[in-house]
């Protein structure tokens, strides 16, 4: 209470199919990305073609330097084709650099979600692939480098009233993404009786988390 805080705030300039946005940056990705930065986009609609990039210091005060030190780094770029088009398979592919300066740790990830069938069919399938690794900084050397793995699944398939739901998730301990070391397994089947609706299924799911750095 005693001074300013400035948050949730940028300038924004766009001409034409070009956005440029600086200030506080928070974007949706597989990886957190958030703080004090720059983002550029650029978005073709009438290719349903869409590619941002951006980097960010995890700042969430505008004016204010959060950590005592070098502050952490995150940068990313990601590429969407397809969004919003019914006749297409959409695709997004997202590149994640973060260096973690608290506890001298860094990352890369690579992660793909994309259409195995096409949207105007009864069965919706879609997949993710996410790879990369997490290493520790030691005397400005890379060491103790973990590689990881994600892989999902997730249909939804429609038999005449009936409707089938199941969503398949694993990622290894040491994965950099959102979800780190999970499994993740659920099956449904929904079926209308009358103006009720039934369901019946199971969800399983385990949460198994490692990281390098003695303060996580």
């Amino acid at each position: 209470m005693d001074r300013f805080y400035i948050s949730n705030t940028y300038l924004e300039y766009q001409k034409q199919n070009h956005t440029i946005s600086v200030g506080n940056i928070q974007e949706t990705l597989e990886a957190p990305f958030f703080g004090r930065g720059v983002k550029y986009n650029f978005t073709d609609t009438a290719k349903a073609t869409s590619f941002d990039a951006g980097i960010s210091d995890g700042n969430n005060e505008l004016i204010k330097n959060s950590y005592t030190g070098v502050a952490p780094f995150t940068a990313y770029a990601r590429l969407r084709l397809g969004e919003n088009k019914e006749d297409r398979k959409n695709y997004e592919g997202q590149i994640i650099y973060a260096r973690s300066s608290p506890d001298s740790t860094g990352s890369i990830l690579w992660a793909n979600n994309f259409d195995i069938l096409a949207k105007k069919a009864r069965t919706r399938m879609t997949g993710f692939v996410g790879v990369g690794t997490v290493y520790q900084m030691i005397n400005s050397k890379q060491e103790n480098q973990q590689p990881s793995l994600a892989l999902g699944w997730k249909t939804t398939h429609q038999i005449q009233k009936a409707q089938i739901i199941a969503d398949y998730y694993y990622s290894t301990p040491y994965y950099t993404g959102n979800r780190r070391g999970v499994t993740q397994l659920q099956q449904r089947i929904n079926y209308p009786i009358g103006s009720w609706q039934s369901s019946l299924g199971y969800n399983y799911s385990s949460y198994y988390p490692k990281s390098l750095s003695f303060y996580v």
